[in-house]
């Protein structure tokens, strides 16, 4: 009985051990980032990542063989932040494989993570769209996706209101 009690004191205390080793090691949200020719819209968009309230984050961004000074942007901006990656491709992938890469490498870089988001070059997000989002999924623990409502903008960040949503 006694081995019995130490031996589960001893395995609740390695689970605790464990569990802070991935909590220190592991944020709870890695966003996959995919990027290709950002320039214009890469540094806006890194930056509503990082500026997240739910700051318990890592971006995995992954340039394929951008041109334009996207990834040159990324590596100053990963040198300001360590909560940014950036991977760059040796060859051109095109959209879909390099996003499936980026998702790729942010489940094999934060294995322990609670959530995957998609981020993208080009979007820029509410400080509090993680937050909202993670606070949705943690109330409805059966739910495996959840997606916001969205608001296309101009180059110069105003609303485009060119055409109706569908979801009204």
């Amino acid at each position: 009985r006694l081995r019995s009690s130490t031996r589960t004191a001893s395995r609740v205390a390695l689970e605790r051990l464990r569990s802070a080793a991935v909590t220190r090691s592991t944020p709870r949200v890695v966003v996959a980032m995919p990027s290709y020719e950002g320039g214009p819209h890469v540094r806006a968009a890194v930056g509503s990542l990082l500026a997240q309230t739910e700051g318990d984050l890592r971006v995995v961004a992954v340039d394929d063989c951008s041109r334009d000074g996207t990834a040159d942007v990324l590596r100053e901006l990963a040198a300001a932040d360590s909560r940014l990656e950036v991977h760059l491709n040796v060859s051109r992938l095109g959209m879909l494989r390099n996003t499936n890469r980026a998702l790729a490498l942010a489940r094999e870089r934060c294995p322990g993570a609670e959530f995957v988001a998609l981020g993208s070059d080009h979007d820029v997000w509410d400080p509090r769209w993680l937050a909202a989002l993670t606070a949705a999924l943690d109330v409805a623990p059966s739910a495996v996706l959840a997606y916001p409502l969205t608001e296309r903008i101009g180059a110069d960040g105003t609303p485009v209101r060119d055409r109706p949503r569908p979801w009204r």
